[in-house]
């Protein structure tokens, strides 16, 4: 097992949606506070194009130039 985690793309997360669409049908979705799943939120907005600076620790919503897309 590694240590490291794999940080999804649109592509991969827009394939394994619609695989699992094709299994189960158009659930509703939604998201974990973290990978315990110790809270459960609706997924409720349009993604948003963020840019995000990693190394501050900083975020904004960007349309030009986004490095991420937030989900929820």
């Amino acid at each position: 097992m590694s240590d490291t985690v794999e940080i999804q793309t649109l592509d991969v997360l827009i394939d394994n949606l619609k695989r699992m669409r094709k299994t189960y049908g158009n659930l509703p979705l939604i998201s974990s506070s973290d990978d315990e799943g110790n809270s459960f939120k609706d997924v409720i907005f349009t993604p948003t194009p963020m840019r995000v600076w990693i190394e501050e620790g900083t975020w904004d919503s960007e349309l030009d130039e986004p490095t991420h897309l937030c989900i929820n």
